[in-house]
C-alpha cells in the first residue's frame, strides 16, 4: 500500500477520519471505527488498546474499498452490513430502510401500550411494510407470547427479514402481501402497526444523497403526496381489528393535520401522538370507532 495509507491501526483510524472529514462525511470518526471494527471483527474497545496493531494486505484492500464506498456517499449502515436498532444488530442490505431511532419510539410506544393491557390474552400482531423486520422482531423479542405476522411487498426484503428473525431468535410469520389491494385485507387483528413509506416524490431534493441514490425508493417514497399508505389504512384498517383494537403508525415531517383529515372524526379516535428526539410528531396512536357493518348500517363503539 502507499504511504499515505498506513497499516497501523492507530495510523489507520486517525487517516479514515480524516479523509472521511475532508470530503464532509457526518460523523466521520465513527464510520472510520465501524469500517475497521467490521473488517477486523472486534469491539471499539479493541481499537484503541491495540494502537500498534498491523493490518494485513487483505484487510487494507477491504478497507480502502469501504472508505471508496462511504466517500460515494453510500450509508455505512450497507457497508458494514448491519445496524443496530433497540439495542439489537440487525442485518442490512440495499433492499431494505436502514432502521431509524425514530423508530424505536414506535416499538417503545407499542411495548408500553401491552404492558398497561390487564386482559393478558395472546394478542394477534400485524406490522405491515416490515422491511428488515425490526419493529416485528423486536416486539416478539420484548413481548414473545404474542403472536406477529409481518407483510412486505418485497421478497428481497423478507429475505432479510427472515435471517434478521433467526438470528435474534424471534418469532414471526412473514408474508408477501401487497397492502395497497383491500383483497389483503381478510383477517382480523388486535393490533395493526406501520412504518410505511411516507415521502412524497416532489421532497426528493430534500434528501441526503445517502438515502435517495442508496436506500430503496419503495420503502421511502408513497404517492398522493406521501399519504396514499394512510389513506388506504383508514379504509382497509377499519374493519380488520378486533373491538378495542388500536392503529400505531410512524408519520411523517408536517403530517400530523393530514393523517386528521384522513382518519375521519367519525370513524377513527386519534388516541394519542408521541414526538420523536427532533420534538416532530412521529407516532400516531389511533382506535376505530366502527365495529363492524351490520344490516346496512354502522355498529359504533362510541359516538364522533
Amino acid at each position: 500500500m502507499t504511504p499515505s495509507f498506513p497499516s497501523k491501526l492507530a495510523s489507520l483510524l486517525i487517516f479514515l477520519t480524516q479523509e472521511l472529514k475532508k470530503h464532509a462525511i457526518p460523523s466521520p470518526k465513527l464510520d472510520a471505527e465501524l469500517i475497521l471494527m467490521n473488517i477486523l471483527n472486534v469491539d471499539k474497545v479493541f481499537l484503541y488498546v491495540n494502537a500498534d496493531y498491523n493490518l494485513d494486505e487483505t484487510s487494507l484492500k477491504v478497507c480502502k474499498a469501504h472508505l471508496t464506498r462511504r466517500l460515494d456517499g453510500e450509508p455505512i449502515a450497507y457497508i458494514v452490513g448491519k445496524q443496530e436498532f433497540y439495542g439489537k444488530e440487525f442485518l442490512v442490505n440495499k433492499n431494505v430502510l436502514i432502521p431509524r431511532p425514530d423508530t424505536e419510539i414506535l416499538v417503545e410506544q407499542i411495548s408500553i401500550y401491552i404492558k398497561s393491557l390487564e386482559n393478558k390474552k395472546t394478542l394477534k400482531i400485524l406490522d405491515v411494510g416490515t422491511g428488515s423486520g425490526c419493529i416485528a422482531i423486536m416486539l416478539s423479542l420484548l413481548h414473545p407470547e404474542h403472536e406477529y405476522i409481518a407483510w412486505d411487498i418485497s421478497s428481497e426484503a423478507l429475505d432479510v427479514a427472515k435471517t434478521n428473525c433467526k438470528n435474534l431468535g424471534g418469532k414471526v410469520k412473514f408474508e408477501l402481501t401487497n397492502a395497497l389491494d383491500q383483497a389483503s385485507w381478510v383477517d382480523k387483528y388486535d393490533m395493526i402497526i406501520s412504518n410505511p413509506p411516507y415521502i412524497a416524490f416532489s421532497e426528493k431534493d430534500q434528501l441526503s444523497r445517502d438515502v435517495l441514490h442508496f436506500e430503496p425508493s419503495k420503502a421511502l417514497f408513497a404517492e398522493d403526496h406521501g399519504l396514499s399508505f394512510y389513506k388506504a389504512f383508514s379504509t382497509f384498517c377499519l374493519h380488520r381489528l378486533h373491538e378495542g383494537g388500536k392503529l400505531f403508525i410512524e408519520i411523517g415531517h408536517k403530517q400530523r393535520q393530514s393523517i386528521e383529515k384522513i382518519f375521519h372524526f367519525d370513524q377513527w379516535s386519534i388516541i394519542d401522538t408521541k414526538r420523536d428526539y427532533a420534538n416532530i410528531d412521529r407516532v400516531v396512536i389511533l382506535e376505530p370507532l366502527l365495529r363492524e357493518v351490520t344490516h346496512g348500517h354502522d355498529e359504533r363503539t362510541s359516538e364522533p
